[in-house]
């Protein structure tokens, strides 16, 4: 196959060549021509068409070709695990344009790009003797500027289908792995896609960044009050992540800039996310930090540069490590932030062995949503009752009271692909219903969310994994996350070493080179939250932070 493709592309280059030749050999004899006969009106005319189908002829060659030659890069890239011998396209895997460090685009002159020049040399050569033999001033004045429009109108035309192109063959290939831990139940045009930010700790620094006047603010009560509801008067008090990266580097006293940041939105919105920075703990109101009952899986960035998941323990003044009265690390590290493990030493961890540690059960549970209400049916069903709990995360049947109509229940089921069946005792696979005497017996699906995981991998490197979505609709599944790991050592060859859970839903962004790579789900994109994870370095350093 790679061989076929890499043939049709030969042949195709061959066609535009062939055409080419036949185009310059017609104008050098018109050219001859007119200089023995005189300029002729009709034949300038047919040499501006002839300009004009050249140009069409290229761009028809051109978008089977880019497809041919990156499905070949493809397989070069995905298959054989050879991406340093790809280097036809400076294109990502989603076939964006890579950067150099400084953010200049490496896009060399394209072969084909010196075709279209010659076409519109062409063009304008011929417009420009149709021009001088037009009798009228105003007809001349019409015509350049209709034939200038329509050439610029070509060039754009031609590159942004050929953008586009790119974008969907990259999309297509992606697809093919994340389908086997990722899903998407959303009619509308919502994209799940897959994008690693890989880091080189010895050379950019990582910077947890908080707004320090909030520490110790109840943030989001997940107990379905208005408190959970009205996310846009919690946000109102948070800081964008601009206003982040601006007091970073204003105070900067190495003078390092972010390269990239990703979100950290949890952290003082939700228990359990707690940060050590600078010798100062931050986290929600009322987090039992001090009592000794677990420790928190966290991301500590030690002052020698090394960047490890720990599993911590916090006193007023120090941080351990392992157990409660383990080693006291306060003095040799910057920074630590929480985020639930997803791998802890190469070893998946299911995020059902840990359940008590995930403060939004949404997470894990897929549940009908009515658009009306805001109102996920079963929430706070499962949030009173911890048996009931318990049984819809073991995907058990579970027995719920009814809320809504039989009818409007039945909509919201089949719209995340919920399959009723005839009687209670039916219910025995995920995803299966049955309502009857006012309950509903339900065994639920897994949750379906944009997640933010931050690794560490056996070679010391730190990847930031994006999977990007649309909460309780699009996304990660993440029983199913083995699979993401897994997907990327076969891609790229590396192997994670730990991994944790950093953020959701509409929280997730990456930024990288000043480029929202990952926007956030919400309209308009959500841009406060009151912590980020900067990437930070001087300016000049190289080929220590990329997307892979």
């Amino acid at each position: 196959m790679f061989e076929q493709y890499w043939l049709h592309s030969r042949h195709l280059e061959n066609e535009r060549l062939w055409f080419t030749n036949i185009y310059a050999v017609v104008w050098a004899a018109s050219l001859g021509f007119m200089s023995q006969q005189g300029r002729s009106i009709e034949l300038t005319i047919f040499l501006l068409f002839l300009s004009y189908l050249g140009m069409l002829l290229c761009h028809s060659l051109r978008l089977p070709f880019i497809r041919h030659t990156r499905l070949a890069e493809i397989i070069l890239r995905k298959e054989w695990q050879l991406k340093k011998y790809s280097f036809w396209y400076q294109r990502d895997d989603e076939g964006n344009q890579e950067t150099y460090q400084s953010g200049e685009v490496k896009k060399p002159i394209a072969v084909n790009t010196v075709f279209y020049a010659v076409y519109t040399v062409g063009i304008l050569a011929s417009s420009i003797m149709i021009f001088q033999q037009i009798p009228w001033w105003w007809a001349r004045i019409l015509f350049i500027i209709s034939s200038l429009g329509i050439t610029a109108f070509l060039w754009w035309r031609f590159n942004k289908s050929e953008d586009s192109l790119h974008k969907e063959i990259g999309r297509l290939a992606d697809k093919e792995t994340i389908d086997d831990y990722t899903a998407n139940l959303s009619p509308e045009n919502v994209k799940v896609a897959l994008r690693i930010l890989e880091v080189d700790p010895s050379k950019v620094d990582i910077v947890v960044q908080v707004q320090e006047e909030l520490n110790n603010d109840p943030g989001i009560l997940r107990d379905g009050s208005d408190n959970q509801k009205d996310d846009r008067k919690i946000r109102n008090s948070t800081i964008t992540y601009n206003d982040h990266i601006s007091r970073f580097e204003d105070n900067d006293p190495q003078g390092r800039r972010v390269q990239a940041f990703v979100g950290n939105g949890n952290l003082l919105m939700n228990t359990n996310f707690v940060a050590w920075i600078k010798g100062e703990l931050f986290h929600v109101k009322n987090e039992p930090i001090f009592s000794g009952e677990k420790p928190y899986s966290s991301l500590v960035v030690w002052k020698n540069k090394r960047v490890t998941v720990e599993e911590l323990w916090f006193r007023q003044d120090s941080v351990r490590l392992d157990i409660p009265e383990g080693k006291e690390i306060s003095n040799e590290i910057l920074y630590t932030t929480y985020g639930q493990r997803l791998i802890d030493n190469g070893q998946f961890v299911s995020p059902f062995d840990i359940r008590d540690q995930y403060y939004d059960i949404r997470h894990l549970i897929l549940f009908p949503f009515f658009e009306e209400e805001k109102d996920y049916f079963g929430l706070n069903q499962l949030e009173s009752s911890t048996s009931k709990r318990e049984q819809a995360l073991k995907k058990l049947p579970v027995e719920l009271e009814l809320t809504d109509s039989h009818e409007e229940m039945q909509e919201a089921l089949a719209k995340k692909q919920y399959q009723e069946v005839k009687h209670p005792d039916k219910v025995k696979k995920e995803g299966q219903y049955n309502i009857s005497n006012n309950k509903i017996k339900i065994i639920f699906r897994s949750g379906l969310y944009p997640h933010n995981i931050i690794c560490t991998t056996e070679d010391d490197r730190i990847l930031s994994i994006l999977v990007s979505g649309f909460s309780n609709t699009a996304g990660l599944i993440l029983e199913k996350a083995d699979r993401l790991f897994e997907d990327i050592g076969d891609r790229f060859g590396i192997k994670v070493r730990d991994a944790i859970l950093l953020d959701n839903g509409g929280d997730v962004m990456m930024n990288y080179k000043q480029r929202m790579v990952v926007k956030s789900f919400m309209s308009p994109p959500r841009d406060r939250l009151r912590s980020v994870i900067l990437f930070v370095a001087p300016p000049n350093i190289e080929g220590s932070i990329r997307l892979i």
